[in-house]
């Protein structure tokens, strides 16, 4: 399964918070509250449109979660598919990530057993 593995900060700094909640990420914030780049400290301070406060927020909850677009949108499609807000349904855990996290946990205790019987 694919995940980010670029800079880390760099996504912070461009989001104006500390994503990925790291000593890191915090003490780049502090150092350099501009987003990143060759024009980051003279970008333009207005207001923005809705439609940039609405794919910066997409882009926040992509990287909190660590999915990537496609995972990210067919996510999103079963939300809007489930009865009640799709918000609070998109930020609702599925059973199958529960489930998952659950097997994760139970093969990894496992595997500990395993190694310290070796």
């Amino acid at each position: 399964m694919a995940r980010y593995t670029g800079p880390k900060v760099r996504i912070s700094r461009r989001l104006g918070v500390n994503v990925f909640e790291n000593t890191k990420g915090s003490k780049a914030l502090e150092r350099r509250p501009f987003p990143p780049g060759h024009h980051g400290r003279s970008r333009r301070k207005g207001a923005g449109s809705e439609y940039l406060a609405q794919m910066q927020e997409k882009q926040k909850a992509k990287f909190i979660y660590g999915l990537l677009e496609r995972q990210f949108r067919n996510l999103y499609k079963r939300s809007v598919r489930l009865t009640g807000p799709t918000g609070e349904n998109l930020l609702r855990p599925s059973p199958s990530c529960a489930l998952t996290t659950w097997f994760t946990v139970q093969v990894g205790q496992r595997l500990v057993r395993k190694r310290d019987n070796l």
